[in-house]
């Protein structure tokens, strides 16, 4: 067999895989998934399985890196911080799009993620409400108010995560106050490419 053929049918082989552990998520979730479910599903052997992936948790990973180097690819005509910041966003709004069936399986509530989904729409529409109750007459928004609030509330839950997860180096205060000014200016302020907005 030829490096082009074993290629295209690895290549096969991992996208049968990658669809039959989304659509099983979607399904029942994805503690309850076995890797004997993801093998029945793609009609793939469980050998054949084992050859490409440690476990469920490995295909996982696995999908969603070969995703990113896909993603962290596009961005590589940047040649500018700005213009890479740009790409970026814009082409990892695009791959969400294009892989919406992974990411709402993963999101859903029975996915991986569906707690940590959960946890941000909650800061997200307490931190609504209260923005709603204060904001002033005259404020206009320039941006719809629930897509602020989803943002710092990803944003919220992503540094905490960081934070507790590397041994909360940085006090309560200071984690409050750095999130703050990165809320306040933004990211091209905090890596020091642009004067603070007054």
């Amino acid at each position: 067999m030829t490096d082009e053929k074993l290629d295209r049918r690895v290549q096969r082989t991992r996208r049968s895989l990658r669809d039959a552990l989304i659509a099983l998520i979607d399904e029942q979730g994805f503690s309850a998934i076995t890797v004997q479910d993801i093998t029945n599903r793609a009609d793939i052997n469980r050998v054949t399985f084992y050859f490409h992936y440690r476990d469920k948790e490995d295909l996982l990973y696995q999908i969603l890196n070969d995703l990113y180097s896909e993603l962290d690819a596009k961005t590589q005509s940047a040649t500018t911080l700005e213009d890479w910041n740009r790409l970026d966003i814009r082409y990892g709004f695009q791959h969400i799009h294009e892989y919406a069936d992974l990411y709402r399986a993963l999101w859903s509530e029975k996915g991986l993620l569906s707690f940590l989904g959960r946890l941000m729409d909650s800061v997200a529409h307490l931190d609504m409400q209260a923005e709603q109750a204060r904001l002033p007459d005259h404020a206009q928004p320039k941006i719809p108010i629930e897509i602020i609030e989803h943002y710092c509330a990803g944003a919220f839950i992503g540094l905490s995560r960081w934070w507790i997860q590397n041994g909360s180096t940085y006090t309560a205060e200071q984690m409050a106050e750095m999130y703050y000014q990165i809320s306040r200016h933004g990211g091209a302020w905090a890596l020091g490419l642009q004067e603070p907005s007054s």
